[in-house]
């Protein structure tokens, strides 16, 4: 135990290097950054990914498009397993575009799978990964997406097109991890993880699975994310999408309990991951802390397959939470849009 507290205090320490650097200058909203480069299915990978972030090299493994040289570090402090873990930290005016509200931009620090690794959509597929969240992260009070499943916007039609489907218009992510805090009605912190899918009809506004954690509870520490998404635009009944927190699987939402279509029809058939930090920025004014926030990663494979969660999932939790009652979190994403 004390080894363990050296490593989080020495880890805390690290992302403090890696948070305050100078920040960038911010000015105004670019357009969002292109989508990756169309590849022909013959050059895509069918195979399994992964990365434990032992060779130190994370432009071997990813596309760095989305994220400053500044914003990424290997720590051998807080590990999942093996040597080292990989820190992502996103300040203010980082890789600035244009945001999901017209009064402010976006900023983010993610990395991105490879032109070659991409997928032709329909397979089943399987994402795992270990998430550390640092015991002095920032209030989570705005926007922030974790990890992302995508579509190139390319498609049959531009996403301005008249007859564009208001989801495919929308740019929004296929599969999203999202995080949120909020406080319960006695006033404790609480840390909402939440997915939303994307598809035509608009139904990515919806978080279909909550995990609600006290803040306490969830920052210090690693958690186990596994995410299934089987892609077929338009057909609610073969379209999939489950969730997995700290081994286990999260329930539906009890108004979600349909099936719901995922993907856009009009997009290009393909599909890519981003994971990392994606954030509106602080608005000027308001009571939103614009400080740097920094989550750790680790242990991060993809696989293909009907049943591929074995094969994704990081090692066990020994002491995870039990998954609870989310009431508190339903009702402030509600409110959050």
């Amino acid at each position: 135990m004390r080894g363990y507290r050296a490593a989080v205090a020495a880890g805390a320490g690290l992302a403090a290097a890696v948070l305050f650097c100078s920040p960038a200058a911010a000015g105004p909203c670019a357009p969002p950054p292109p989508d990756v480069v169309t590849v022909t299915y013959s050059t895509q990978s069918s195979s399994a990914l992964e990365d434990g972030f032992e060779d130190g090299k994370l432009d071997r493994h990813w596309s760095l498009k989305h994220i400053d040289a500044k914003s990424h570090a290997y720590t051998t402090a807080i590990v999942r397993e093996g040597r080292q873990a990989l820190l992502l930290t996103v300040r203010h005016g980082d890789k600035q575009a244009t945001g999901a509200e017209a009064d402010r931009c976006s900023e983010r620090a993610e990395i991105m799978e490879p032109p070659y690794a991409m997928l032709g959509i329909g397979p089943d597929v399987w994402y795992g990964f270990a998430l550390y969240l640092p015991a002095d992260l920032p209030p989570i009070d705005r926007r922030l997406i974790l990890a992302q499943i995508k579509q190139p916007s390319a498609g049959i039609i531009p996403t301005d097109h008249p007859a564009a489907t208001p989801g495919y218009r929308s740019g929004n992510p296929v599969v999203a991890l999202r995080l949120r805090e909020t406080k319960s009605a006695a006033g404790e912190d609480l840390l909402c993880f939440s997915v939303t899918p994307g598809n035509d009809g608009e139904t990515h506004k919806q978080h279909i699975a909550i995990v609600e954690l006290k803040r306490s509870d969830a920052v210090g520490r690693w958690h186990n994310i596994v995410l299934h998404a089987k892609i077929v635009p338009m057909d609610a009944v073969k379209s999939r999408l489950d969730f997995w927190f700290d081994d286990q699987a999260v329930p539906r939402q009890p108004d979600m309990q349909k099936p719901i279509a995922i993907g856009y029809a009009q997009a290009e058939p393909t599909s890519y991951f981003k994971i990392g930090p994606y954030r509106d920025q602080a608005k000027p004014g308001s009571a939103e802390v614009d400080k740097p926030w920094t989550f750790g990663l680790d242990a991060f494979k993809r696989a293909i397959g009907a049943e591929s969660y074995a094969e994704v999932a990081p090692p066990a939790i020994r002491d995870a939470q039990p998954l609870g009652p989310t009431s508190a979190c339903e009702k402030a994403l509600r409110r959050a849009g």
